[in-house]
């Protein structure tokens, strides 16, 4: 028999292994079709808008009962790694983790999702998605720390620029003003 596309004719032999060629406009459409679904999954009490706690990303592009398709691919990237960090993917791990630290302000990161196709032969086309996310500052370790730092006879001001940006996940209250103050003597 003879196979046809495109303009390009294969003739069907036993001893002859042919190829036809990937349609790459259309299976990069049928990546960007089967992506509308993805989404991060945030943890209880969490959104996109409001990010205070690890959260999951997919491995695989699934189906509508949530059945992982083992043709597809999926990497994720973040736009900022110090408040977001992608973590997993690897063989034994069931979804990617992203990795939350909190500050002293609210962050907003960028995820992006590189969908491709997995397998042999499979088209080396790719489609991306991305994801806004905002994790959410800390207020009671900043509160703390701001009275904390008052008492030491800092201003307001002097305060803000000391806490902008400082990494307050798992730590201590002295730990927040010691690197505060070595922020404000610098």
């Amino acid at each position: 028999f003879v196979l046809e596309r495109g303009g390009e004719t294969y003739e069907y032999q036993p001893w002859y292994t042919g190829t036809i060629p990937w349609d790459d406009a259309r299976m990069a459409d049928l990546l960007s079709q089967k992506a509308a679904g993805l989404a991060p999954r945030f943890a209880g009490g969490d959104s996109a808008d409001s990010v205070t706690q690890y959260f999951t990303m997919p491995l695989k592009l699934a189906d509508a009962d949530g059945n992982a398709k083992s043709w597809t691919s999926l990497s994720w990237t973040s736009s900022d790694p110090a408040a977001v960090r992608v973590t997993g993917g690897s063989w034994g791990d069931s979804a990617y983790t992203g990795a939350v630290v909190r500050t002293s302000l609210d962050q907003k990161v960028t995820l992006t999702a590189e969908i491709g196709f997995s397998g042999y032969g499979m088209p080396e086309v790719t489609a991306t998605k991305a994801f806004d996310v905002v994790v959410k500052s800390d207020p009671e370790q900043v509160a703390e720390a701001t009275a904390a730092l008052a008492v030491l006879g800092y201003s307001p001001a002097e305060i803000a620029v000391a806490l902008k940006g400082l990494d307050l996940e798992g730590l201590s209250l002295e730990e927040i003003v010691r690197q505060a103050l070595r922020k404000m003597i610098k």
